[in-house]
């Protein structure tokens, strides 16, 4: 048995990094990261909630993926010079910007989605329902326990 298959982080984080490199291979075809891809599907996720409940600027969006603002900013150019999202300046606050997704990128979204769909199925294949549900229920509470 290999010394870190004991080690609680070691293991989640191992998971995470195939996870991410599995994706980033699927998402080179769009000529994407995970990291963008992640910047898309938050920005899906606000598009979403009613008008009013909307949280858009760069700011949320690297809070919400627990990520650094100059990372995010980086990857928000690029995606807006790539087409897929717009950049208009946030009437409520000059300092600060709006950000919303294109036609294009809507267009694309739902083969990304099925690509991501695809890389989670293959890391939980041999997994029963159950099983996958104590998995949630594990992750949940350990992000719970961290977030407070």
């Amino acid at each position: 048995m290999e010394p870190n298959e004991n080690n609680m982080g070691y293991l989640l984080n191992k998971a995470a990094l195939l996870l991410k490199w599995d994706l980033n291979k699927k998402l080179n075809e769009y000529e994407l990261t995970a990291t963008q891809w992640a910047v898309l599907r938050d920005l899906h996720n606000q598009e979403m909630l009613p008008e009013e409940a909307r949280t858009i600027t760069p700011a949320h969006v690297a809070e919400r993926l627990l990520a650094d603002r100059p990372t995010i900013s980086g990857v928000i150019d690029r995606l807006s010079k790539k087409g897929l999202l717009r950049i208009e300046r946030n009437p409520a606050d000059r300092r600060s910007q709006l950000l919303f997704l294109t036609p294009e990128a809507g267009s694309i979204f739902p083969r990304l989605v099925q690509d991501t769909d695809i890389t989670l199925e293959q890391a939980l294949q041999g997994l029963s329902a159950e099983q996958i549900k104590q998995a949630k229920e594990v992750l949940l509470t350990m992000i719970r326990n961290l977030e407070s």
